[in-house]
């Protein structure tokens, strides 16, 4: 039997290959997961103030954590895709002027360009204004008004 031990030097090459070759695939995961290292880095705070505040984000997709309010609402918390599967911890507030039409089921996939105004870093936590011509896949409707039905009038039949 002949067994071959890859060398680490081998296998970092690999894995720096297939990192890279998934930043080119997914470069927008790629972008949000550099920006979180930043944000929870030493200098998060320099970094937020001179790359970030008051600056256009380029599109980032994410999933719907909640709504605030549940229905109509003006903010969104949401968990930005980064590659790391986590969709149930949200690391992003979308807040907005008016209120959206309806809601969305919570894991509904979105995406944004917005202009964020403050961050937490721990809990990591971007909130964001966006303008609803920024927001990409909110199927949101307004709930149906409720049916009023007239009395039926009494025939002679029935009575």
């Amino acid at each position: 039997m002949d067994t071959k031990i890859e060398s680490i030097v081998a296998i970092t090459k690999k894995q720096f290959a297939n990192e890279e070759e998934w930043r080119k695939a997914h470069p927008q995961e790629a972008l949000w997961k550099d920006v979180k290292t930043a944000l929870t880095g030493a200098d998060g705070a320099n970094y937020f103030n001179t790359n970030m505040k008051d600056t256009q984000v380029p599109t980032l997709k994410a999933k719907v954590v909640s709504l605030e309010p549940a229905n109509k609402p003006k903010t969104i918390l949401v968990a930005v895709e980064d590659g790391s599967n986590n969709t149930e911890t949200a690391d992003a507030t979308l807040k907005f002027e008016a209120p959206l039409p309806g809601k969305v089921d919570a894991g509904t996939e979105l995406t944004f360009e917005g202009v964020p105004e403050s961050y937490t870093a721990n809990p990591l936590m971007v909130v964001f204004n966006v303008d609803k011509d920024k927001l990409h896949g909110w199927t949101g409707k307004n709930a149906p008004a409720p049916v009023h039905h007239k009395p039926k009038a009494k025939t002679s039949a029935s009575k």
